[in-house]
């Protein structure tokens, strides 16, 4: 299985009884027709949403999490 985490939703996917070829759709529109407004709004509530999944934890420790593992010194370096 290649997307182990996913496994759920795709075998959830049901395909068309009908024949229905597959499209693109855009899903924060009704329509399902992307534009440059919805996508604008979109990326205004990604970025929203992000800054406050993005806040580190308070009880992370660097020195332990991160520089006393045994990894390679150019991991460190990117981490740094």
């Amino acid at each position: 299985m290649l997307l182990p985490i996913s496994e759920k939703e795709i075998f959830l996917l049901r395909p068309s009884k009908f024949g229905a070829r597959d499209r693109y759709v855009w899903l924060p529109n009704k329509s399902g027709v992307y534009s440059t407004k919805t996508g604008y709004h979109a990326a205004a509530t990604l970025s929203q949403l992000g800054s406050q999944l993005l806040d580190p934890p308070l009880d992370f420790n660097w020195n332990k999490e991160i520089w006393t593992k045994l990894c390679p010194p150019k991991m460190k370096f990117l981490l740094w």
